[in-house]
């Protein structure tokens, strides 16, 4: 007579084995479901093109999708796109500048010199002369969540922008929600910052 654990473990391993034996069945057979025999490569969708019978010569563009009669697309106008204009400067000047860490040498502020006017850049640069800060490590992403004009004239423009700043202060992470003012100046075809200020 077995004992008691024999029994068990006997029990046990034909379980184990049975179930096992389960997975591998299925597994086979999942795997002959994908595999297509050679010379069938097609569904019900057309035929598949993989790298047995690729060929770039054979690729043909597919037709435009047919527009429904009533949906026009109404073209933006002049102001629309001179404010988008405006608009995309701001964000990215804000996303780029608002953006740092102890590791980069101050490029938050070199990659925005294009993005500003000459006094806000006169301004802004004299941080590049400071000393790297050292010690543990200090980062902040700014994102922006959304803007909203407070006044326009065409050639000039002030924004608000909500972000959504995430620091990491030696390890420690924390998330909090700021607006920024920027004002915005024309000059030709082209928006420069000219000013900013964090609420």
């Amino acid at each position: 007579m077995l004992s008691l654990r024999t029994r068990i473990f006997i029990v046990t391993s034909l379980v184990v084995l049975f179930i096992l034996g389960v997975s591998l069945i299925l597994f086979i057979s999942s795997k002959k479901k994908m595999a297509q025999p050679e010379g069938a490569a097609s569904n019900a969708n057309g035929p598949v093109v993989d790298q047995t019978n690729f060929d770039s010569a054979t690729i043909v563009p597919s037709p435009e999708a047919p527009v429904t009669a009533g949906l026009k697309v109404k073209p933006p106008t002049t102001e629309e796109a001179v404010k988008n204009a405006a608009k995309q400067t701001a964000k990215i000047f804000v996303e780029r500048y608002g953006s740092y860490s102890t590791d980069n040498n101050y490029q938050n502020i070199r990659e925005v010199e294009s993005l500003v006017t000459e006094a806000l850049w006169t301004k802004i640069s004299g941080k590049l002369n400071s000393p790297i800060p050292t010690g543990a490590f200090n980062g902040l992403t700014t994102l922006i969540l959304s803007g909203e004009f407070n006044s326009w004239d065409g050639q000039s423009a002030e924004l608000t922008l909500k972000t959504r700043r995430q620091e990491n202060r030696a390890g420690v992470l924390s998330s909090a929600y700021q607006d920024i003012a920027v004002s915005l100046v024309r000059q030709g075809d082209n928006w420069y910052v000219n000013s900013f200020q964090w609420k």
